[in-house]
């Protein structure tokens, strides 16, 4: 499966597959402002224009990683720490995971300072009637935190064309979960899936630690197949060892 960080591909076998381009990271301020793009095709990463972003960062050629680093939109700054995005492949689930996210505003954490974090991923063609998305968070102070999520047929990275639907608001401290399903249907022609996690803090040292993914959800067809299929194998089988 090819990692790469959050913000973030083979055949046809019994239902999968997606075939693999390049994932993306977008961190951005509450305005919406694309501040810091990174791409797991390794060409950009500190030193190399992604604006606003400090310490230990690195990029590969599938893989990108942020640990213990600084991010800076306006005059808020938050740190992120362990940051972990894999895109399904060759995943009999084809879909975008987000872990071990730990987003910690340290500074300008007035009312509503906020990071948005997108993670996406292009050339999914698995047939899916719909998608979930997943988000859990355990949080400690008085911010917010939530998960929203989207399949486009169109094939672009960060697309918004279909919402699946958002998880949260989730308020204040503890630890919270939730899932909702939508969006759809795509595939098999190549579509693309976008997750954003944001994270809006109303004091310093506001913690948010996220997990957050969008499976797909087969078509019925498709379901009825692979059943079909597994019976065929198992009469084979039989046959083989009577």
């Amino acid at each position: 499966m090819k990692r790469t960080l959050l913000g973030l591909l083979l055949t046809v076998g019994l239902g999968t597959c997606f075939a693999s381009t390049t994932s993306e990271l977008v961190l951005s301020n509450a305005a919406g402002t694309v501040s810091c793009s990174i791409t797991s095709s390794g060409n950009v990463g500190v030193g190399g224009g992604c604006a606003g972003i400090t310490g230990n960062v690195t990029v590969g050629a599938s893989s990108i990683a942020i640990v213990n680093g600084t991010f800076t939109s306006g005059t808020t700054t938050w740190t992120i720490n362990v940051v972990d995005g894999v895109s399904n492949t060759p995943d009999t689930d084809p879909g975008l995971d987000v872990t071990n996210e730990t987003a910690v505003c340290k500074a300008g954490c007035t009312t509503n300072a906020e990071l948005d974090t997108y993670f996406s991923d292009i050339n999914f063609t698995q047939q899916d009637g719909s998608f979930t998305n997943a988000f859990s968070t355990t949080d400690a102070g008085s911010g917010t935190a939530e998960q929203k999520a989207w399949d486009s047929t169109t094939n672009t990275l960060l697309a918004k064309s279909t919402a699946i639907g958002t998880v949260g608001p989730f308020t204040g401290a503890g630890a919270f979960a939730g899932s909702i399903s939508g969006g759809g249907p795509a595939g098999p022609a190549p579509y693309s899936l976008t997750l954003e996690q944001i994270f809006t803090s109303d004091a310093q040292n506001d913690t948010f630690s996220a997990d957050g993914n969008i499976t797909g959800v087969p078509e019925p067809g498709a379901i009825m197949l692979l059943g079909t299929v597994l019976v065929f194998c198992g009469s084979k089988l039989r046959r083989r060892t009577s």
